[in-house]
């Protein structure tokens, strides 16, 4: 029997970028299979949070390693 490997929490980023990469697909027509401009995007847009903001991705990051321990 095979132990199960639980996997890493997320940082607020991921899931940040998680969340958003849809939105961020519909807001931009023919970026679809371009990735590198999806994560340049979702970047972009991270950076621009404001801490309160961010703190709500953060704070998600925090329950779910919790969760995971």
């Amino acid at each position: 029997c095979k132990d199960i490997k639980q996997k890493r929490p997320r940082s607020g980023y991921i899931i940040f970028s998680v969340e958003n990469r849809q939105k961020i697909i519909k807001e931009n027509p023919g970026i679809e299979k371009k990735q590198k401009e999806i994560i340049r995007l979702i970047a972009e847009k991270w950076k621009n949070l404001s801490d309160s903001e961010k703190k709500i991705y953060l704070d998600k990051a925090l329950l779910e390693k919790r969760n995971l321990t």
